[in-house]
């Protein structure tokens, strides 16, 4: 007797002969029923009816039409720590100071400020190296010649600094605004940063009718030629010098006492000293001064400008010197004391007996 045999799948060709237009039995063991496929499904049908015969084969899901999704908007983007939109005026700024020949310093000081720390630039001179540079009062200064000094505190320590360039020196600077805006977004400021304005003394940005300009006639602005004559019964001229701590050069009159030499002659506390005894002496150190003055004897010759004349020559680019025009000379008036008398008097017939005294210190 034969093994019976599993009858053939019964299979129907429609008018177009279609392979898949046909009736599949399925494995009898599963409890799935017979399915007939038709030439007008889909793709997705398809898939789902591959399931059907193969269940470990799961479906994927139909995508449903979704909107668009919202701009997002964005932050400016930080590249290394500098923000992209940072406005033009609040740039931080590299001032490049070189001297001239023809003018003490850079024509700044230094001051603190009570509510602020760190150093900041007082008064600038016009006409200056530190003004053509971009110095502004106010400023904050970051590095000094790319030295950052944020942390120093002491005054003496930064004008060290600064002297150390020689004739030229460079400040990294921010004005207030500047300086909190940096702040506010935890910016360290740098002269690496991207936007920083670099601006170099030019002398050129100053009329040049202004080089050897004389004061008009209603300026009050004045040097004064100071000659000091010591007296038998005072000792010395009765003045000392000082360096001013705000300033990067020069050599200034120090406190004067009353009723002496130096007072009648018309010195005044704070006088800058350009001249002693027909030399220049703006650049020279406090010890060659008093030797200048000391080499005169019992007499010398003090050039000098107290604040508002130095400010307003320098903001006409006027160079000082005893030759000038604008000059007032001013002497030591002459007093007889325990029967001595002044050079002066002695010119007059009277007998005189010369005193020796030295600069007080």
């Amino acid at each position: 007797m034969e093994p019976p045999t599993n009858p053939e799948p019964e299979m129907s060709l429609n008018s177009q002969n279609h392979w898949w237009n046909r009736t599949l039995n399925l494995n009898p063991n599963l409890s799935i029923p017979t399915t007939k496929l038709s030439p007008l499904m889909n793709h997705q049908q398809m898939k789902n009816q591959r399931w059907c015969q193969n269940p470990e084969v799961v479906p994927e899901p139909e995508l449903e039409a979704s909107e668009p999704e919202p701009e997002v908007s964005v932050e400016p983007v930080v590249v290394n720590d500098v923000p992209e939109d940072v406005p033009s005026h609040l740039c931080p700024r590299l001032c490049h100071m070189i001297k001239w020949p023809d003018f003490v310093g850079y024509g700044f000081n230094l001051h603190a400020e009570r509510d602020r720390t760190g150093q900041f630039i007082g008064t600038v001179d016009e006409a200056s190296p530190a003004e053509t540079a971009g110095l502004k009062e106010g400023d904050r200064i970051i590095e000094v010649n790319g030295s950052n000094i944020e942390q120093t505190l002491d005054h003496q320590e930064v004008i060290g600094k600064v002297k150390a360039g020689g004739n030229e020196t460079k400040m990294l600077v921010v004005d207030r605004e500047t300086d909190e805006y940096y702040k506010s977004r935890g910016i360290q400021v740098h002269n690496g940063l991207e936007e920083v304005r670099y601006k170099k003394s030019d002398r050129s940005e100053i009329q040049e009718n202004k080089e050897n300009k004389v004061p008009s006639v209603n300026s009050t602005a004045t040097a004064r030629l100071c000659h000091i004559t010591k007296w038998p019964d005072f000792q010395g001229y009765g003045f000392n010098l000082h360096a001013d701590k705000n300033k990067t050069s020069g050599q200034f009159i120090g406190k004067i006492d009353e009723g002496s030499p130096a007072q009648s002659a018309g010195l005044k506390e704070g006088d800058r000293i350009i001249e002693v005894n027909g030399k220049n002496v703006e650049v020279d150190s406090h010890q060659a001064v008093i030797g200048y003055i000391k080499a005169g004897g019992e007499e010398t010759k003090l050039l000098v400008v107290d604040s508002a004349a130095d400010q307003s020559f320098k903001s006409q680019g006027i160079k000082v010197s005893s030759s000038m025009s604008q000059l007032q000379h001013i002497k030591t008036e002459a007093r007889a004391v325990l029967g001595l008398r002044s050079p002066e008097a002695q010119q007059l017939g009277d007998s005189l007996q010369v005193p020796v005294f030295h600069l007080s210190s």
